[in-house]
């Protein structure tokens, strides 16, 4: 495997059957900038001698439409596979937020995999942290990122870089070489929202998430301390619960107005 230098990470489309329901046809789709893989984006350049480049396949191409029996939203199979070719990363890391999301994300990998064999694939987000044993299996995934995803995201790197043993990493969960699988649930966090970065909204065409209403999303907080049983949070944040201040909240809230 060659050093890990460039990094593309992916936002999903999104793909279900056909509804009748025209409330759930409009409300399904939104175009809002990927917070995580932002965050994620920033933080490995500000670190590392990195280059990062961030594909939300839905922002790209949002309009609904009919791909054999199911509804797409987002990038094509070949418009995916361009994209990867292009640029030509050392290492695939798609977020998934939500289950039904799962088959869009194995294709992803797959057409990483298809495209060079020695891609390493990362996957991450909310769905991978509570269904790790199942995620793992899958034969185009390399490693999986367990919860917050930055601090654990850079030790893999560094590690892969330097050709050391991944095992016993916090964070991650993995297949061995022996078909043996390893899962790690004890988590690496960042411990202080104010000194950390800013998401790579430049990254993008912020234009694209721009409706009649212009507007930005911000997170002022990560995880909750509840443990309410219809949530993932628990899961993912371990009811860890962490702020940032009001004033660090406003900084970003004015340059968000200005730029």
């Amino acid at each position: 495997m060659s050093k890990i230098q460039k990094i593309l990470l992916i936002w999903p489309y999104l793909q279900r059957e056909p509804v009748k329901d025209i409330r759930s046809q409009q409300m399904w789709v939104s175009k809002r900038f990927p917070l995580g893989i932002g965050y994620l984006a920033s933080f490995l350049e500000r670190e590392m001698d990195v280059e990062v480049e961030i594909l939300d396949c839905v922002a790209e191409n949002p309009k609904p439409r009919l791909v054999g029996e199911n509804v797409r939203v987002g990038c094509s199979d070949e418009d995916i596979e361009a994209r990867i070719r292009e640029f030509s990363p050392d290492l695939v890391g798609v977020s998934q937020m939500f289950s039904y999301l799962e088959k869009p994300v194995k294709n992803i990998f797959s057409i990483a995999k298809s495209i060079n064999p020695d891609v390493v694939n990362v996957w991450g987000g909310t769905h991978p942290t509570v269904v790790p044993k199942e995620c793992v299996e899958f034969s185009d995934v390399d490693y999986l990122i367990l919860g917050e995803g930055e601090a654990p995201f850079k030790r893999l790197i560094n590690t892969l870089n330097a050709k050391e043993d991944v095992s016993g990493m916090k964070s991650l969960a993995y297949k061995s070489d022996d078909g043996e699988i390893h899962i790690n649930d004890e988590r690496e966090w960042i411990q202080d929202l104010n000194t950390h970065v800013l998401p790579a909204r430049e990254k993008v065409d912020f234009e694209k998430y721009m409706g009649q209403v212009r507007e930005a999303n911000i997170v002022t907080s990560r995880g909750c301390p509840f443990a309410c049983t219809f949530c993932s949070a628990p899961a993912f944040y371990q009811k860890r619960y962490n702020t940032r201040s009001p004033e660090n909240v406003v900084d970003e809230i004015e340059f968000l107005s200005k730029e």
